[in-house]
């Protein structure tokens, strides 16, 4: 993908967060944005008035800037709020955002105008002018693409200085707004904070993608892209209550990287020797020791993870641990329909892999207020019933308390 490519989609991702960003702020039900209707970003009000229009520019680049003094889009921008006034689609309350994903100079043209007042602006704006004529005079081809640019910039100059009125207004008006985390300032106006990090970027993500796919909906429909705060509000109640967003308490399992050095540690566990007591081939045997491990290892790193986030307590994980053992005495002693010395060696071998297939495998259980496990945190339960085997306080094989005390005998 080209560099260019790659700018024009980070600017439009830039000015969907802005919207969603400008959505959060809005403070009636009644209230709207829309999003390339009147401006990059507007904010209306019931009646119809509009309340603020916002120009987005982004930049890719690390030492990137924008809104730059001598700027085509800068001075395009204000030609456009200046006709707007003119043409009454705003008024001289609206509120005028230059919103950017970088840091704008101290010593930039826009930062003096909102800073100081209209006399001195005008003032600089003049000298500007003049520094860009004098350049022009410089050119001796003043119809090259240099000169052509700096030749449209004078004209947008020249107009907002012949229309002082409605300049002095944009100069009153205008705002910098610049985002270097959008997504963090989002997060704080919903009011999200005590989510964890999973369902902070799952909530973030569920509304990022409903506002974008109603935007190209919409468009695509010859209809304008506009959202009321009533139907934003809707849509984060929607989203808090589903139950993607409640089940994302535990990281998933590749977001906890596992080395090889941190498996080969932990084979000569209880939980491993509980594994090699089953009536399995071998390379099935490696197979299922290996993902054991790895449920493991990512239990007990996610276990004191989530305590020290404080979202859930070790009383809440050791509640867990008492029913996971309640889950498996039940399993067990419904698997178990004779005596123990009814069965053959093999047949009890046969009977703990089932066992243990359908506990690591099929079993479905909850943790504290309705969390679920999905196939990415799945080793959350799998790795407390393991633990549980680790203690030992549980086993697969029917006979593994007698097994494992002869082993450690030998």
């Amino acid at each position: 993908m080209t560099d260019s490519a790659v700018g024009s989609i980070s600017g439009y991702l830039f000015q969907f967060e802005r919207a969603l960003f400008l959505l959060c702020n809005l403070e009636e039900k009644t209230q709207s944005i829309s999003i390339e209707k009147i401006d990059d970003i507007a904010a209306h009000s019931e009646e119809g008035s509009i309340l603020l229009l916002e120009q987005d520019k982004h930049s890719i680049l690390e030492s990137g800037s924008t809104f730059k003094d001598t700027e085509y889009a800068l001075w395009r921008t204000i030609q456009l709020w200046i006709q707007k006034l003119q043409t009454g689609v705003i008024t001289s309350n609206t509120k005028l955002y230059c919103s950017t994903n970088k840091e704008i100079s101290d010593t930039s043209l826009l930062k003096f105008i909102v800073k100081n007042n209209f006399e001195d602006v005008k003032k600089i704006i003049q000298d500007l002018r003049n520094s860009q004529q004098k350049k022009l005079d410089g050119y001796k081809t003043k119809s090259g693409k240099k000169g052509n640019t700096i030749s449209q910039i004078l004209n947008l100059i020249d107009f907002a200085l012949a229309n002082e009125k409605e300049l002095e207004i944009i100069c009153k008006n205008v705002e910098t707004k610049e985002s270097t985390n959008i997504k963090k300032s989002i997060i704080t106006k919903l009011h999200i904070d005590s989510y964890t990090e999973q369902q902070q970027d799952k909530i973030y993500e569920e509304l990022f993608g409903w506002l974008t796919t109603t935007c190209f909906y919409n468009w695509k429909s010859s209809q304008h892209a506009e959202f009321t705060k009533l139907q934003f509000s809707e849509r984060l109640k929607l989203c808090l209550g589903s139950s993607s967003i409640v089940n994302a308490i535990f990281r998933a399992k590749k977001d906890i990287n596992i080395l090889p050095i941190d498996i080969e540690s932990k084979k000569d566990e209880i939980f491993v020797q509980q594994i090699n007591l089953l009536n399995i081939n071998s390379k099935s045997k490696e197979h299922f020791i290996t993902n054991s491990i790895e449920d493991f290892i990512r239990y007990e790193i996610e276990h004191t993870h989530i305590i020290s986030t404080g979202n859930l307590t070790r009383e809440d994980f050791i509640d867990f641990l008492q029913n996971c053992k309640i889950e498996w005495e039940n399993h067990l002693y419904s698997t178990i329909s004779k005596e123990i010395h009814e069965y053959s060696d093999d047949e009890l071998g046969q009977l703990g892999f089932q066992i243990y297939t359908y506990i690591i495998k099929d079993l479905k259980m909850k943790f504290k207020f309705d969390i679920g496990f999905n196939i990415e945190n799945m080793y959350v339960k799998n790795g407390s019933f393991l633990k549980l085997s680790n203690i030992p306080e549980i086993g697969w094989h029917p006979n593994w308390e007698k097994l494992l005390e002869d082993d450690k005998k030998s």
